[in-house]
């Protein structure tokens, strides 16, 4: 069923203007001015975005530093283990491995020198992974609570950016200023997507707003709905469930020549798609050609 529901090619904007008024006044009287703060723009969704963008990208890189440290820390408790493991079995060396020449007191005097070299060293190296393992202990705790927030801001991320995705496909150029059916849900959005992109030129590997081409059309219709897609015809066929024609609906994806080309159903037998070089996006009978199969997103 149509509805009189419209493209809208232009965007209007309100502007906030104040008003300062002066009161002339004779006698003792005392006048009170309320003085309005400045007032802000809030910020827009792009705003919130490149911010966000910001500290997502400073925790990832303290994530990274803290596991680098870690990675350091490792190196070094290893090292130190290395030095006890050797400063033990020197300790237990024979004393006619210290000196071959000699006499046995003078031998033994060596032994007793190495053995608490080797003793002090075994205590420096286990003072050394101590410190090391309790500065670990730490840290992994640290890269705990940065994994967790580089995942929080991953997803507030996302969700920002599919916002993003639906307020530029709301101001979309467009040729189109028919009806568009009136489908709820998910589905209804990709679809009104489809027919805001009515008119607007054919683009290899493009995925809007100036152009598009047949699997970046559809993913930025899906996309304008909160639902990603990947790009190409094949992984969009992948990413998909199969249906039969007779249960096509609204916001279904008709793919064609060899899985060469996809084109979203919008209802009554049509389908939108960016055909090729040299057309625009357009409205087409479902059977302009041969389908390969139908697929539900």
């Amino acid at each position: 069923m149509l509805h009189n529901r419209r493209i809208t090619k232009t965007r209007t904007r309100g502007l906030a203007r104040a008003a300062a008024g002066a009161g002339v006044f004779t006698g003792a009287i005392v006048a009170t001015f309320l003085v309005p703060g400045t007032a802000h723009a809030a910020p827009t969704t792009e705003d919130k975005l490149d911010t966000l963008t910001t500290d997502y990208k400073k925790a990832v890189e303290k994530r990274d530093d803290i596991a680098e440290r870690i990675k350091a820390l490792d190196e070094t408790i290893k090292g130190s283990d290395d030095v006890v493991t050797g400063a033990v079995a020197l300790i237990g060396t024979p004393a006619t491995t210290v000196d071959g020449s000699g006499t046995l007191l003078s031998q033994l005097t060596d032994l007793s020198d190495l053995a608490r070299e080797q003793t002090r060293a075994v205590d420096e190296a286990a003072a050394a992974i101590a410190a090391a393992n309790a500065t670990k202990a730490e840290l992994k705790t640290d890269l705990a609570a940065a994994k967790k927030t580089v995942s929080t801001l991953s997803k507030q991320k996302d969700e920002l950016e599919n916002k993003l995705a639906q307020e530029e496909a709301e101001t979309e150029s467009s040729t189109y200023s028919g009806d568009i059916p009136d489908v709820s849900g998910k589905a209804g959005k990709a679809v009104s997507f489809a027919y805001g992109a009515i008119g607007i030129p054919y683009v290899f590997g493009a995925t809007g707003p100036d152009g598009y081409d047949c699997s970046g059309l559809t993913m930025a219709a899906w996309a304008a709905a909160g639902v990603s897609l990947p790009h190409y015809t094949v992984d969009q066929w992948n990413a998909t469930t199969p249906i039969s024609k007779g249960d096509l609906r609204p916001g279904d994806l008709v793919f064609y020549a060899g899985l060469g080309h996809v084109a979203i159903y919008v209802g009554d037998g049509q389908v939108i798609h960016a055909p090729q070089p040299g057309e625009s996006v357009k409205i087409s009978d479902v059977d302009m050609m041969a389908a390969d199969g139908y697929r539900r997103v």
